[in-house]
């Protein structure tokens, strides 16, 4: 598994495809959310801040997302500084993106959380919080819990 920011893709975008017999996707034609890459970082960065405070690996990872990003200047120097300000979970839409999408934030999130090798208690909380929003099941949050657990 590669950790956060080691990706060559779009995280956001690669490795999944909706297709019209998942059971995730609601069967009535609703009009998806934006995605937006500064809600993901976002979240990346409000996982890095889990504990309280962002270890070199989580800020190493935090800036190679960001650089991998095409965002104007004045979302990369905002997401920039979430890496030395301590950032939240918001009231964003991430809950109602597709549901492959939400995998691969969920995922990214559990990696930045295991990044430094140690999981506390607090970060643990923040995961599960995470999956509670993203609506990710158990199963398939599972693949990606590891160390988080």
């Amino acid at each position: 598994m590669t950790g956060p920011g080691e990706h060559d893709e779009d995280p956001l975008e690669s490795g999944y495809e909706i297709v019209e017999d998942d059971p995730e996707v609601d069967e009535a034609e609703e009009e998806v959310p934006d995605v937006s890459y500064m809600d993901a970082i976002r979240v990346w960065a409000s996982a890095a801040w889990a504990d309280g405070v962002i270890v070199p690996q989580e800020a190493e990872a935090m800036k190679r997302i960001i650089q991998g990003f095409p965002l104007e200047d004045d979302e990369r120097a905002t997401a920039m500084g979430w890496i030395e300000t301590r950032v939240e979970l918001d009231g964003s839409p991430i809950g109602e993106w597709p549901y492959p999408v939400r995998l691969r934030v969920f995922q990214a999130a559990a990696e930045m959380v295991a990044c430094d090798d140690e999981v506390v208690e607090s970060e643990q909380a923040f995961i599960v919080k995470l999956r509670s929003i993203l609506r990710i099941g158990i199963e398939d949050a599972g693949a990606f819990l590891g160390p988080v657990g």
